[in-house]
């Protein structure tokens, strides 16, 4: 049986770094059918600040071979983690041993939060019904959970 671990953690920033709508779509694009998404999500740690940051790519592409960009948004979503250093590795105090469901935790509220970004941006535009799907935290690689010391 593993050992529970009690991390406690909150919000510490949400911000939009980029946001546009290019090439938008004429009248005779077909919401949701026509639409792919590319969501590419990468973390760092800053071990001064305690916090783990989730800064997230989303394309959005109208159609299956991403070369007709319609809108992109990076974000980044960043969590303040109490007693962050309690999880770095004894022999290499570059790495942190944070769990990974704990991470994937972290990703899970980062995509959703990165949903209702992208709601609100393409509120009244032609992209006003497309929503980033519900997606499952553990389909996406882990990240190295390298400690940034600066």
């Amino acid at each position: 049986m593993s050992k529970k671990i009690n991390i406690q953690f909150f919000i510490k920033d949400i911000s939009t770094l980029e946001f546009s709508v290019k090439n938008p779509p004429d009248k005779t694009f077909k919401i949701p059918k026509d639409v792919v998404f590319q969501v590419t999500p990468s973390s760092s740690i800053d071990l001064p600040s305690s916090t783990v940051d989730f800064i997230t790519f989303i394309g959005i592409y109208s159609d299956k071979e991403k070369t007709k960009n319609i809108c992109e948004l990076v974000t980044s979503i960043k969590f303040g983690i109490k007693d962050l250093t309690k999880f770095i590795d004894e022999k290499d105090k570059n790495l942190l041993h944070l769990p990974d469901q704990f991470m994937q935790t972290l990703l899970s509220i980062s995509l959703s939060t990165n949903r209702g970004i992208l709601a609100a941006k393409t509120e009244g535009t032609a992209l006003n019904n497309v929503y980033l799907p519900v997606l499952n935290p553990t389909q996406f690689e882990p990240t190295d959970k390298i400690v940034e010391t600066t």
